[in-house]
């Protein structure tokens, strides 16, 4: 058996920079074979030790199987049936052993295929690697090292055959079995100075990583770079010897950081942000996924041209465990982690989406400053909670009437790893007239179907990611107070929208009475003049549905991002915002000001470039807000205290 590739196997044999590959005493594969009746498997081990190439043994064999597939290591190796060829599975470990100048023994994955049995059997490494060194007397107290790449780099991998190479895959419809994955790998030490380590990986494409040093005493260090790597199979990638200095600063459990500070208005505008299901050593990922959102709020109109009104806290607090805890639905755990604010949701619904309301409240009011100092209440600061759970969900939830709010906003990856690409559906369905309709009637003959006149007016179907459910939760409801502007099935609302009253009125964007809508005075009466100025107000009008209900409720435009999530406000909305903006602020709102500074842009109706058409849909999740049952991002329902 020979190894004909330029790195290793089990351990390395280093001279003059050049890696090769040797076998030790005792490794073993597994050789797979198949017919149509099942598995066949045939396990070889070799006495051979420090050579390139070895002789083994076994006890049973596959003579006349062809083609056969082998795999080193022997061990947790799995195998399916799919496609009509043999897939290989196995895990790529997400905790390494720390092996100066080389691998931990049995992390490396290495392949073989051969047509005939008495062929000889040549592996090929299916890994890549990270390859560094440290200085600096931190290095000895260091426990572990994780290496970050932002997407699927371990976990249960696997292993198909494309032009006589292997090519590893975390693609689930390779084989379903696969469950693991994991976005960072750590090696564990000890460590020593200026010693070469590898780390081995799935091959990928990485745009950027952290590298998180950790010492014994839980200290960490996180040094990120941006740099792309294509890295390739059987590769190793040098990235040099890294200073970690003499020792490391003492864990910080929360931080402050200001992220926008208000340049305009009497009084401070306030937002916090809050980190959930963070880990201290992913705090950086954190605070980038904060500027993110934050970034993508502020690039969306109004709150673009009155960025000047806001001060933006980043308050950081490291949680146990990754992610969030699942319940059955109902709200008992399923599966618990151990995190900061005790979030948690359905898998396959998140109607009881929630967390720890009083701790929330209880951080938020002593870590933010305006509020530590009694310059503002938690009534005046809306809060933003970032979850790092890979599900797409999305839950504004208020505790008072007076404006108590938080919006809950997991960081929604494919399994990959990658940013999931989303699709929000406009209403399949919808009322046969704008005007009411009688309360005794049938509603069956009051709906059609959306036309393709109606889907060409509001520009197709709208896209994004997990931020677009940040603009819509905690631009539109928790800020601006907005309710939904979508209805679900054919639904009458019989009754008038009570929080039109509260101390801090909700719903505003949504009218009861066909006859008063409150944007009739401010804008509908002057849309003649506002469309010569600017054709987009023609856009504005009274339509019916709205607030989950399809009749007797109605909205200002067609379709906006209280509808289908897109980044764009309707004018009614725009005003709404505005108007809350300056009441914070001690300002005063003057229609004609913001008339005058009002931007009416809708990007997927009035950029070219970033129309629906041309999407790939191969890995898109749709959103379909709209059936019965989906579970849909929803206004949390205030509860008693």
């Amino acid at each position: 058996m020979e190894g004909d590739d330029p790195e290793t196997r089990s351990r390395l044999k280093l001279y003059d920079g050049y890696s090769d590959v040797v076998w030790t005493r005792g490794d073993a594969f597994t050789m797979v074979g198949y017919s149509g009746s099942g598995f066949y498997t045939a396990y070889f081990t070799t006495q051979n030790d420090g050579t390139t190439s070895a002789t083994f043994t076994t006890k049973n064999s596959l003579e006349g199987f062809s083609p056969t597939y082998s795999l080193y290591p022997k061990s947790k190796i799995r195998y399916v049936y799919s496609g009509g060829e043999v897939v290989l599975s196995a895990p790529v470990y997400p905790e390494q052993k720390a092996v100066a100048g080389g691998i931990e023994e049995g992390v490396n994955i290495a392949a073989a295929y051969s047509n005939y049995w008495l062929d000889n059997i040549y592996f090929m490494n299916v890994l890549t690697y990270v390859r560094f060194r440290m200085t600096g007397n931190a290095v000895n107290t260091l426990a572990s090292v994780t290496f970050d790449a932002g997407k699927t780099i371990a976990g249960d991998m696997t292993i198909r055959w494309r032009d006589g190479e292997p090519v590893a895959s975390f693609d689930r419809s390779w084989n379903p079995v696969m469950a693991e994955r994991s976005t960072s790998v750590t090696l564990n030490g000890p460590f020593q100075q200026d010693k070469d380590y590898f780390i081995a990986l799935a091959p990928t494409q990485i745009d950027g990583f952290y590298l998180t040093f950790k010492d014994k005493e839980g200290r960490t260090l996180v040094k990120h770079s941006d740099v792309s790597v294509d890295m390739k199979r059987s590769n190793s990638y040098n990235f040099g010897t890294i200073n970690i200095g003499d020792k490391f600063e003492e864990p910080t459990d929360r931080e402050v950081i200001q992220y926008m500070k208000q340049t305009k208005g009497s009084k401070p505008n306030v937002l916090a942000v809050i980190s959930e299901g963070y880990q201290r050593d992913e705090m950086d990922q954190f605070i980038s996924e904060a500027e993110s959102g934050i970034d993508f709020l502020f690039n969306t109109e109004p709150f673009k041209t009155y960025k000047d009104y806001f001060t933006v806290y980043f308050l950081t607090v490291p949680s146990e465990e990754s992610g969030a805890s699942v319940t059955d639905g109902n709200g008992t755990v399923t599966d618990g982690k151990k995190t900061f604010f005790n979030a948690r949701w359905g898998e396959g619904t998140f109607g009881d989406m929630k967390a720890d309301d009083d701790v929330v409240n209880e951080f938020v009011a002593a870590q933010c400053p305006e509020i530590a100092n009694g310059t503002l209440t938690l009534d005046d600061v809306p809060i933003l909670m970032i979850i790092n759970d890979p599900r797409y969900a999305g839950i504004t939830r208020f505790t008072t009437n007076d404006g108590r709010a938080y919006s809950m906003i997991p960081v929604s990856r494919d399994d990959e790893g990658n940013i999931r690409k989303l699709m929000w559906s406009f209403p399949q369905v919808m009322p046969k007239q704008e005007t009411p309709i009688p309360s005794s009637t049938v509603m069956y003959n009051y709906y059609r179907t959306t036309s393709d006149a109606v889907w060409k007016e509001i520009g197709g179907q709208s896209y994004g990611d997990w931020r677009y459910t940040l603009l819509h939760e905690f631009g539109g409801h928790a800020f601006a107070r907005f309710t939904d502007e979508f209805w679900s099935g054919i639904s009458y609302a019989s009754n008038p929208i009570a929080s039109h009253s509260w101390a801090v009125p909700y719903a505003l964007n949504v009218a009861t009475d066909y006859n008063a809508v409150q944007w009739q005075e401010p804008l509908l009466d002057h849309k003649e003049t506002l469309v010569k100025r600017d054709p987009h107000y023609e856009r504005m009008g009274i339509f019916q549905g709205g607030d989950r209900y399809m009749f007797n409720r109605w909205r200002s435009e067609r379709v906006s991002c209280m509808v289908d999530y897109r980044a764009y406000f309707s004018a009614w909305q725009r005003l709404l915002i505005v108007q809350r903006i300056m009441d914070k602020v001690g300002g005063y709102f003057s229609l004609d000001e913001f008339l005058a500074a009002d931007k009416t842009n809708d990007p997927m109706r009035d950029e070219a470039s970033s129309g629906s058409p041309g999407i790939d849909m191969s890995n898109v999740m749709v959103i379909d807000l709209y059936e019965k049952g989906y579970p849909s991002p929803v206004f949390g329902v205030m509860e008693e205290k």
